[in-house]
């Protein structure tokens, strides 16, 4: 059995186990219709299948192609054998394309592709059973938006904190004065300051000015 395979040059590993004597033989590659070549198919071996002329154009030589290599395989066995190199392609074509054979045979091979091969099937809609709702996924709750007061208004739920107890911490007087964290600190920042160290220590007490007032 005879097979056409493209080698890139330099060829790779398994190439010692090909036998290349043959590799130097210059071949031709003919490309012939599937109708031609299924007809060919039929014919016993060593069949002498038609003759071919070859007319060269003076200064013209034949388009070379890409290196291919002619392999052979033994039937049963895996050896494999160079049986010459492509020189040269040719297709075959017909003499009269108008000749009334090879116009019947084009038409019959027109039906032919048109012929659908794929057949559609129609599956029944599937139906589904209610397996269960999924889980929601947990949220954070919404973040309160806390709208500003005037600063003495705020001043002076801070003073009314301090009368009810000494020291506070930034977020207890967040929750009782309902005021951004960061607007609170700036107001609180102006009468009371924070303990550094000691028992109190982070916590805030007025500041000695406004502790006098008291």
């Amino acid at each position: 059995m005879k097979r056409h395979a493209e080698e890139m040059i330099g060829g790779g590993e398994d190439d010692a186990a090909v036998d290349t004597t043959k590799s130097g033989l210059k071949t031709w590659l003919v490309k012939i219709p599937k109708d031609l070549y299924e007809a060919w198919r039929t014919l016993g071996h060593n069949s002498q299948l038609g003759e071919v002329t070859i007319l060269e154009e003076k200064g013209k030589k034949p388009e070379t192609s890409t290196p291919i290599r002619v392999f052979s395989e033994k039937e049963g066995t895996n050896a494999l054998a160079i049986e010459g190199t492509v020189e040269y392609t040719c297709d075959v074509s017909p003499l009269d394309p108008n000749a009334p054979e090879y116009r019947a045979t084009a038409r019959e091979r027109m039906k032919k592709s048109e012929v659908k091969t794929r057949q559609i099937k129609t599956i029944s809609t599937p139906t589904y059973s209610t397996v269960g709702k999924m889980p929601m996924m947990s949220r954070k709750p919404p973040v309160e938006k806390r709208t500003r007061m005037a600063e003495k208004d705020l001043q002076n739920e801070i003073f009314s904190a301090f009368e009810e107890s000494e020291y506070w911490s930034l977020t207890q007087l967040v929750e009782r004065t309902k005021q951004p964290a960061q607007y609170l600190r700036s107001v609180l920042e102006l009468v009371a300051e924070q303990n550094k160290a000691g028992p109190y220590k982070t916590l805030f007490q007025l500041k000695e000015e406004y502790r006098r007032r008291k």
